[in-house]
Parts: structure tokens; C-alpha cells; sequence
């Protein structure tokens, strides 16, 4: 309802969110990745990069496994749901850089 303003295509909403999250559990890289994100060597900037990956991951598979899904809407949904990650993502860098 906040994205698109009415419920119309709520079901889309969650084939897309589904495939998402069917995107985490196929991806392989998954258990490396979030073992990384416990990695004490790595700087916050790095963390949030694999924090950005592993999202990043799971939207890929999802775009291959429904090809047919409206790509506009795909699209917003994608880019709300990693805005606070790249937003991190370019905090954490913008501090190791005043640092």
C-alpha cells in the first residue's frame, strides 16, 4: 500500500519478495558471506559492503527466477529494499574517511 498506493498488485508484491528471499536460500555464497560478517578484522565500510552483497545476491536470483515479473515494479521494490543497505554502505565509507 506505501509503495504503490493501493493493493491492487499485492500479489505480485509477494511473488517478488518470495523469489527474494528463494534467492537467499539457493545462494551459495550465502554461508561464506555471512560468515565473513563476523570477521573482527573487517572495518564497519567492509561489513556493510557484505551485508550489501548477500541483498544484492538474493535480488539476482530473483530477477532470473521470474523473468516475467514487471520490471518498473521489480525495479522499486529492489531499489527500496537496498536503499538503507548502499545508504550504509556510503555512510560507513564517508566515516573511514574522516577518520
Amino acid at each position: 500500500m506505501q509503495m504503490f498506493g493501493s493493493l491492487d498488485r499485492v500479489e505480485e508484491y509477494f511473488t517478488i519478495v518470495l523469489a527474494h528471499e528463494l534467492g537467499h536460500a539457493a545462494d551459495p555464497e550465502l554461508p561464506a558471506l555471512s560468515e565473513s560478517l563476523e570477521d573482527m578484522n573487517l572495518t564497519e565500510e567492509q561489513r556493510m559492503r557484505v551485508a550489501l552483497q548477500i541483498e544484492e545476491n538474493a535480488w539476482n536470483y530473483a530477477l532470473e527466477l521470474i523473468p516475467e515479473a514487471d520490471l518498473p515494479m521489480m525495479s522499486a521494490i529492489i531499489d527500496e529494499s537496498l536503499y538503507a543497505y548502499r545508504l550504509q554502505v556510503e555512510e560507513a565509507g564517508a566515516e573511514a574517511g574522516i577518520a
